[in-house]
């Protein structure tokens, strides 16, 4: 099934590749997926597999070549977190539902 890419423009972007059907994501299963969401200075990613999970916390403002991983940071727990909801809540509106982050 073709897929296409949607970008919305809501206080926060994000570019996702959707069925058609808008009911599962392309090249996502249970077990592997990746998703970007950005939202204001911060950049989340999540990468998964069956093997691990990578996630990846970058600030523009002050790492715009996005060096400097914050997901393991202890003073960025809340960022992070926010970044996670944020994500989870815009794949629930878009018709994914896997389960990120098990």
């Amino acid at each position: 099934m073709q897929g296409r890419n949607i970008t919305r423009n809501t206080g926060f972007s994000e570019r996702l590749s959707i069925r058609p059907d808008h009911k599962r994501y392309l090249h996502t299963d249970d077990e592997t997926y990746a998703f970007m969401l950005r939202y204001g200075e911060l950049k989340y990613l999540i990468y998964r597999n069956k093997d691990n999970t990578d996630q990846y916390l970058y600030n523009f403002k002050n790492d715009p070549n996005e060096y400097i991983n914050l997901a393991d940071d202890p003073a960025c727990t809340q960022q992070l977190e926010l970044m996670q909801v944020l994500l989870k809540k815009r794949l629930f509106e878009t018709g994914y539902t896997g389960n990120i982050l098990k």
